[in-house]
């Protein structure tokens, strides 16, 4: 009993380890059939596959039917031509630079039209704050209302809430896009307005719950603003995270009412000018990616903004376009 106890384990390790010419048979290459299937230059992924003699390492191409794919790169699963420069955050399409342009202008003149946001011939203010979200609104929609024949009268309007080393970096943005853009610009502050600025209310009630102050004063400048333009609506550059940032906020409040319009596309309609939300169904992301690969002019200003939106929230989202 005791030579048999001993010897057993002898015989479970001498079953276990690979013969030299069972070594030799794993690490042989494939046959050449087998090689046709996974041509040079293909990215190809590492698995393992147990057999019989141990593990034996071998390569399986990583494509997918929808995705064509050349020697050595990626093809646009829109064109199939191209070489896919990025993926989009919403469709997690593998598309080019070409496709995203015409895709992400696209989906915006498709949302226009559906909803029926503007008739030929309006007068349109465009919020124009300086950043990413207005400035990119502001160039797509004048392209849109040139490609497709709107018939819009589109005007930049920006509020000036007098928050010094804040709001004046960005009204020069807004400035250089009113000659980049050829649109008209209007310019309203809270000191012609109310005869205060947002440093002037600030040391006055000091530092809670100026926010409150400030949107009150925001909203009403932005319908004075365009009451003085005449316009007939006013757009917005809310998108698709912005809107669902609202929704989760309303539901923590509790805010029954406003949740049942914040996701509206237009909203104020009952007041004198109504506001349009284009970038409802886009994605903050795409809005981040439009302006790193299209060409239209962009101020330093608002690029080294854009850069930091990009380092800061895309980069901490594991976000790789």
């Amino acid at each position: 009993q005791t030579a048999c106890s001993s010897s057993a384990p002898q015989r479970r390790d001498a079953a276990e380890t690979p013969s030299p010419a069972s070594r030799k048979a794993a690490s042989a290459p494939p046959p050449a059939e087998a090689r046709l299937l996974y041509p040079a230059g293909v990215l190809v992924v590492s698995t393992l596959h147990r057999t019989r003699v141990g593990i034996r390492r071998i390569q399986a191409p990583m494509q997918s039917a929808a995705a064509p794919t050349r020697a050595g790169s990626r093809l646009c699963t829109r064109c199939g031509e191209r070489k896919a420069a990025l993926k989009r955050p919403k469709t997690l399409e593998q598309i080019c630079r070409e496709c995203f342009y015409i895709v992400f202008e696209d989906e915006i003149h498709q949302t226009i039209v559906d909803n029926n946001l503007f008739k030929a011939g309006e007068r349109v203010a465009i919020g124009a704050s300086g950043g990413k979200d207005s400035t990119v609104l502001a160039y797509v929609l004048s392209e849109l209302n040139k490609r497709h024949k709107y018939g819009l009268d589109l005007f930049l309007l920006s509020i000036d809430e007098g928050i010094t080393g804040y709001r004046d970096d960005s009204l020069e943005t807004v400035k250089r896009n009113e000659l980049q853009y050829g649109l008209p610009l209007k310019i309203v502050s809270y000191k012609d307005l109310y005869d205060w600025t947002m440093d002037d209310i600030v040391k006055a009630i000091g530092l809670k719950n100026n926010c409150t102050f400030c949107g009150v004063f925001r909203r009403q400048a932005l319908d004075r603003g365009a009451a003085l333009l005449k316009v007939d609506k006013i757009v917005t550059g809310h998108n698709a995270d912005d809107i669902a940032e609202t929704v989760l906020l309303n539901i923590l409040r509790g805010d029954i009412a406003r949740l049942s319009r914040c996701t509206f596309i237009t909203t104020g309609e009952d007041g004198p000018i109504p506001r349009c939300k284009p970038f409802k169904y886009t994605y903050e992301k795409e809005i981040v990616i439009y302006p790193l690969h299209e060409t239209f002019l962009i101020s330093f200003n608002f690029f080294i903004n854009l850069l930091c939106f990009v380092h800061i929230t895309c980069a901490d989202n594991n976000f790789d376009p």
